[in-house]
């Protein structure tokens, strides 16, 4: 009986081990806000181990094109926190940038290094006269690429624990503020909305971006466009967002 017991024990303690593991990345960041126009100011929230630090920053598209580093930063490592994935990270900002004004809208991803390698970060870079580079509008659905983000401990999903038949239950509630696991999400654009762009650079349809957020928090955001295009998979949204979205097709506009 105590030997059983103290298999039990042992697999508990595996399980809490592997589950601590795949769910918390010792080193990573996240960046506020996720979106913003020239202008603004993104806060890099980073945790690192790696001092100083270089933060370099690309365009994604057809091709990862070459922004612009950062000088010489100093950082530390930030510990997560417990129920990250419900209150966020809370971490302080490693780096702050003011978006250039010749930056064109989309989608920005930013690499820093850490003990294990680099790790990167994703934002979103909107059009600062909306309409004035396109009148074709890519929403990105970050509601459904954090609905499925893990770090933190918990998604909205049940979590599988690798070589298990356990899982991890889920949350009703998640915060932006953390960072995304790349080994699950945002997946959805990895396998989608990246793809979407690279095709739309191969074709030369010009384009402007922005996120389910944004179309949620400004009614009229919508107006400067003639076509909205929602990538993959888009399960999040809320009722301004629906309401919106309506409306510019109720107009005659055209949704993809």
């Amino acid at each position: 009986m105590c030997n059983k017991r103290m298999a039990r024990w042992t697999a508990c303690v595996f399980l809490v081990m592997v589950s601590v593991s795949y769910l918390f990345p010792q080193e990573a960041g996240y960046v506020t806000p996720l979106s913003a126009e020239p202008g603004d100011t993104i806060h890099f929230h980073l945790s690192t181990k790696v001092t100083p630090i270089y933060v370099v920053i690309y365009k994604e598209g057809l091709s990862r094109t070459f922004v612009m580093a950062s000088g010489s930063i100093p950082a530390t490592f930030q510990p997560t926190p417990d129920s990250a994935f419900w209150y966020g990270c809370g971490w302080t900002s490693t780096y702050d940038l003011a978006i250039p004004p010749n930056w064109t809208s989309g989608v920005y991803t930013a690499d820093f290094p850490t003990s294990t390698g680099n790790w990167t970060v994703l934002f979103i870079v909107k059009e600062r006269r909306p309409g004035s580079h396109s009148k074709v509008l890519v929403s990105f659905s970050v509601n459904t690429w954090e609905a499925y983000n893990t770090f933190g401990g918990r998604s909205l999903y049940p979590i599988p624990v690798p070589n298990t038949n356990s899982a991890i239950a889920p949350s009703y509630k998640v915060s932006f503020n953390r960072p995304f696991n790349y080994r699950s999400g945002p997946q959805p654009f990895v396998s989608w909305d990246s793809k979407l762009i690279s095709w739309l650079d191969k074709q030369g349809i010009a384009y402007e971006v922005a996120t389910d957020i944004d179309l949620s928090k400004d009614s009229s955001a919508l107006n400067p466009y003639d076509l909205l295009i929602l990538v993959g998979h888009d399960e999040y949204w809320s009722r301004a967002q629906r309401n919106a979205i309506q409306k510019f097709v109720n107009e005659g506009k055209k949704l993809a």
